[in-house]
């Protein structure tokens, strides 16, 4: 609990950064929080009828805020761009939905691989900490693809409440400054 209480200031912090609008940090939170709590209840339900160490709680904790506003983060960007280029909000959602939907699939689908590596190993932390993430990342990718886009859908405008700086839509140009600079020097950038 203590770590969350730090480190959810943070992240809607560097979110607000991210984004500039509150209602889009927020929303990016909110659905993280939102899978988290949705596979911890499925880990206390799986509690029930397993043996089930701390562990699960805690990699769902940590693996499902990370991976919920990751998710969100992708989503709730390719609707606001649909949204700059004048797309009804529906629309916008829907697009956001096909265009992050797969990318956030595919990202759950090699996460849950990961943790089912992690099965083969013979202990009881380990198996539960598995089951934590699976569920997780499972919730997360479940709330990204459904509940996020009718929020979005239903937000539409409104997820520019709270906006203190105007968008930069350069076209990239300032991603494509950085990227020459890593690659004309790779190692200074490294270290």
């Amino acid at each position: 609990h203590r770590a969350e209480r730090r480190t959810l200031p943070l992240t809607l912090a560097l979110l607000l950064l991210a984004f500039g609008s509150v209602a889009a940090a927020v929303l990016t939170v909110a659905s993280g929080a939102l899978a988290v709590g949705l596979a911890l209840g499925a880990v206390a339900f799986a509690a029930g009828h397993l043996s089930l160490s701390i562990l699960a709680v805690n990699v769902a904790s940590m693996i499902g805020l990370a991976l919920g506003i990751d998710y969100a983060l992708l989503t709730v960007s390719r609707f606001r761009e649909a949204r700059g280029r004048c797309v009804p909000p529906g629309e916008a959602a829907a697009g956001a939905a096909r265009q992050a939907g797969g990318t956030v699939a595919l990202s759950g689908l090699t996460v849950a691989i990961g943790f089912l590596a992690l099965l083969l190993v013979p202990l009881n932390e380990l198996r539960s900490a598995v089951l934590g993430g699976l569920l997780v990342t499972l919730a997360s990718v479940l709330v990204a693809a459904t509940l996020l886009p009718v929020a979005l859908a239903a937000l539409g405008d409104r997820i520019e409440l709270g906006r203190w700086r105007a968008p930069r839509d350069d076209g990239g140009a300032r991603w494509r400054a950085w990227s020459r600079r890593v690659c004309a020097r790779p190692w200074t950038v490294l270290l």
